[in-house]
């Protein structure tokens, strides 16, 4: 392979003004739908997988790498979709991704969302499966922690040369630039208040 790798890349999401929402008299939100995935998610799958984009590029060496968080929504999703998206661009499997689920997931429904809209789990489990094995676990039996979402892994025969659990994120920042973009990049001024929300988990 003699291209580099150029993965799409997550955020400069748009900034929407609400004016007179919820009383506030000036009120902007980022747009992270705009997102690859279409949720803010991506940032942190891209962060995960870019390090061995680059060791690609650069012809350094690399552990191929078992992501895996225990989720079975936008985590997921995201990070199925950046481990296929590199698996593709290379011709091999360098990365791939686990999600660990709670078992009888499939006869649960989402929803309903802010439009009134609900969806059977079942749906959105096909999507996860795409790109992303489903591993279930009984998360009433104990507090999972990194090496016991590995050993399961490795039972599993899901684990490549190392393992990476993204469960309560990176060890390095994904999340942080919404703010620099927001304030910094659009805004360029410091608004009083900024309340980031990060989903359900």
């Amino acid at each position: 392979m003699n291209d580099k790798i150029i993965l799409p890349i997550p955020g400069n999401t748009p900034i929407v003004e609400h004016a007179g929402l919820f009383g506030v008299q000036k009120l902007f939100s980022k747009d992270e739908t705009k997102n690859p995935t279409f949720t803010f998610k991506d940032r942190l799958a891209y962060e995960m997988v870019r390090p061995i984009a680059e060791s690609v590029n650069n012809k350094t060496d690399f552990k191929k790498t078992t992501f895996a968080s225990i989720s079975y929504g936008n985590t997921a999703f995201s990070m199925g979709y950046y481990s296929n998206i590199l698996n593709q661009a290379t011709g091999e499997t360098l990365v791939n991704a686990v999600a660990f689920i709670p078992p009888n997931l499939k006869e649960k429904t989402y929803g309903p969302n802010t439009e009134g809209k609900s969806v059977a789990t079942s749906k959105i489990l096909e999507k996860i499966k795409d790109n992303c094995a489903i591993v279930e676990i009984d998360l009433k039996k104990q507090v999972y922690r990194s090496n016991d979402l590995e050993k399961i892994a490795r039972e599993e025969g899901l684990v490549l040369d190392g393992f990476v659990d993204i469960t309560e994120g990176l060890n390095r920042p994904a999340y942080v630039n919404i703010i620099i973009e927001a304030v910094e990049q659009q805004l360029k001024f410091a608004p009083d208040y900024v309340i980031v929300p990060f989903g359900a988990g």
